[in-house]
């Protein structure tokens, strides 16, 4: 199975990622959960 997952780096400014874990913590996720998401409804939406 890891064999199926690669490294992705994202950069983001501070105060976005910040924001984006502020917003993880209230929803009960992580910060990478939500980047995931975000991805896969970019690329296959």
């Amino acid at each position: 199975m890891m064999d199926d997952i690669n490294i992705l780096t994202v950069r983001i400014p501070r105060e976005d990622k910040l924001r984006l874990m502020e917003y993880a913590k209230t929803h009960d996720c992580s910060a990478s959960q939500i980047i995931r998401y975000l991805i896969r409804r970019y690329l296959f939406e």
